[in-house]
């Protein structure tokens, strides 16, 4: 399990009702904060690949069981993104 000492705020930001929301934090810190934006969905601009690789089955099965977007911003995976 990721333990994380994100600030309150933090998370309530990734859960809020944006129309889209970034997902920036490098590492597995980011973490708790990406599942939370991917929970709330409908749009979560990824752009780091950290939360895919520390937790890649559990992040999109929360996403899709959402309803959840995710788009790739970081240069690497939306090159395989647009290459598929």
């Amino acid at each position: 399990m990721v333990r994380s000492k994100l600030h309150p705020a933090l998370l309530a930001g990734c859960a809020c009702g944006k129309p889209v929301v970034m997902a920036a934090i490098t590492g597995a810190a980011g973490l708790k904060a990406t599942l939370a934006a991917a929970e709330r969905g409908p749009i979560l601009a990824l752009a780091n690949k950290e939360s895919l690789v520390c937790a890649g089955g559990l992040f999109m099965r929360r996403a899709a069981a959402a309803g959840a977007t995710i788009l790739p911003v970081d240069s690497e995976h939306n090159a395989v993104f647009q290459a598929m």
